[in-house]
């Protein structure tokens, strides 16, 4: 058994032996407990362009007073406000976050970060999350079809998911664009979980009725209602009108050719599968070739390799020095929708020789 005078003298030799004194004891006024250098607040659900205010308390569990050094904020879209700027030891400081929202349909979160000048006093993150709804949400908020047939609809469905506070009463769809129409919207009963409420489903419509090839945009008003508020966002919708067959290249520029003399152009052509618009007969077996040009001028052939691809071999023989221009026509079908225009342009090179290269000429046969 030790007595309580050596007892004291073996605590103390053990102390020395393992490094320990005074000077290596943690101090205390360093809090490294994760939990409490990082406080966190959710607004939960808010409105886009809202603006929400928390007051964070920052603890100073130690007994030195904690002086703030500065405050970082990583976003121009939060605000902070101090009641001092020395947070006293055993007690705390009221930190006034204020966040303002973007305007999408977006998860957020916000890191500012508060530095004191006190050596060893771990800086405190002060971070907000929210999530950002609209009262309607739009899914998908863009359509676009890829037409290559005339006289036919196309059409997809839209979902209009319900963020209101109490249920949307209505929804309705207004378009300037004749060419766009939307049905009649109908909710969807099944379980929904991307929305506090059931959403509501339409079918949109594109119709290439009257449409020339080309692209063509328009957009849709999406109104809904709820408690005599009413709400809108924005359907757009992009309709690519486009032949089924292309020719690459499609500019028949031959340069300059001589009189007489023929010059050919080569063309990739690219064919969707499918029937001629107006006929029964295939793409390649509806497919008529005209031009600007005399056929003793410009010839055409067309070779079909696969039911997906061929070539086109344009022929050109001047026969005069003018200038030519003009264009090849190739139709499909009946030619109401699938008509392709190719411009032709060659300039011809006069075979009169200049009088300095007659007279140089005629010195060689002599």
């Amino acid at each position: 058994m030790l007595h309580g005078s050596r007892k004291f003298y073996l605590i103390c030799a053990l102390f020395v032996l393992n490094g320990c004194s005074s000077g290596n004891l943690p101090q205390t006024n360093q809090v490294t407990q994760e939990d409490e250098r990082l406080l966190v607040h959710d607004f939960g659900i808010i409105r886009p362009r809202s603006e929400q205010t928390h007051i964070f308390a920052l603890k100073n569990p130690t007994d030195e007073a904690w002086k703030v050094h500065r405050i970082i904020e990583n976003c121009a879209c939060t605000g902070v406000k101090t009641s001092a700027d020395v947070v006293p030891a055993g007690s705390s400081l009221d930190v006034e976050l204020t966040y303002r929202a973007g305007t999408g349909f977006t998860d957020d979160r916000r890191d500012t970060v508060v530095e004191f000048e006190q050596e060893g006093v771990l800086a405190i993150t002060l971070r907000v999350e929210a999530q950002i709804r609209p009262q309607i949400v739009l899914r998908p908020s863009h359509v676009s079809f890829s037409a290559y047939e005339p006289d036919k609809q196309y059409q997809d469905t839209i979902v209009v998911h319900d963020w209101s506070d109490d249920g949307l009463k209505t929804v309705e769809f207004r378009s300037d664009d004749p060419w766009i129409a939307v049905s009649a919207p109908s909710k969807d009963r099944s379980t929904d979980t991307k929305a506090q409420f059931s959403p509501w489903t339409a079918t949109v419509v594109a119709d290439t009725k009257g449409l020339p090839p080309g692209k063509h945009s328009g957009r849709v008003e999406v109104i809904a209602q709820e408690r005599g508020l009413e709400y809108s966002t924005y359907l757009t919708v992009s309709l690519d009108v486009t032949p089924p067959v292309r020719i690459v290249p499609s500019d028949l520029f031959f340069g300059e050719v001589k009189p007489s003399e023929t010059a050919a152009i080569r063309s990739t052509l690219f064919v969707v599968p499918g029937s001629a618009v107006g006929t029964e007969k295939s793409l390649w077996e509806s497919m008529a070739v005209s031009s600007d040009f005399p056929a003793d001028i410009l010839s055409v052939e067309i070779t079909k390799e696969t039911e997906a691809r061929g070539t086109m071999t344009v022929s050109l023989t001047p026969k005069t020095t003018e200038r030519l221009k003009g264009n090849v026509t190739v139709k499909f079908g009946d030619g109401r929708f699938h008509e392709l225009s190719l411009p032709v342009i060659a300039s011809v090179r006069s075979e009169t020789l200049s009088p300095s290269k007659k007279e140089n000429d005629d010195e060689n046969l002599e």
